[in-house]
Parts: C-alpha cells; structure tokens; sequence
C-alpha cells in the first residue's frame, strides 16, 4: 500500500480525510492509545513524542523526532495499570488488532 498509494497523497486532505482510513480506524486507534499513557505512581501522563500533546522534549528536527518517537514506542518500559493488574511494558504492545466486529471496514 505505501509504494503504490499512500506515499504519493497528500498527508491532510487524502490521507488524514480519507473516509474509508477514518473508518478502519487504522490512524486514529494507534494514537488514542499511545499519545498520553497514565502510568502508576505519577499524576502526569507519558507522553508520545508529538507536537499535539503535551511532549516537552525537543522536536525541532526529524530526525530527533523519529529518535524519541522510535525510543517511546520500543524501548520505554512503563507501568501501567490493567484489568490484569499492573504491568510494564514498551507502548507499542499496547496497541491490539482492530476487532471487525466494531470497525467492519476493516479487511
């Protein structure tokens, strides 16, 4: 799908607005889920490096956004609690298929 879509559209009006994206979820899912994370012991949330949340951390560039984006997502253990009780681990196993049942634009 890169190759041959999505890196030849526009970032807003074709790929943010597509209807049929908004409807699998594929976008707006992993960012609900991982841009601000409560964790255990503290009042702040975690936050993912981004320029929409509340990230103090520098992101003047590219490439140390991608650096402390990349760090978050897979090498930032954080406590968390769940229904299973409390557990540590990087965000990105946070994040769980899209059920169907849901979002059936998903295929």
């Amino acid at each position: 799908y890169w190759e041959n879509d999505f890196k030849n559209r526009r970032i807003v009006t074709e790929f943010m607005k597509d209807p049929l994206l908004g409807s699998k979820r594929l976008a707006s899912m992993p960012d609900r889920i991982t841009n601000t994370i409560n964790v255990v012991g503290s009042t702040d949330p975690v936050c993912r490096p981004t320029v929409i949340n509340m990230y103090d951390g520098d992101l003047s560039t590219l490439d140390q956004w991608w650096s402390a984006w990349e760090t978050f997502m897979f090498d930032t253990p954080l406590e968390i609690e769940t229904k299973k009780g409390m557990q540590t681990n990087p965000p990105y196993k946070l994040l769980q298929p899209i059920k169907i049942s849901k979002y059936p634009d998903i295929t």
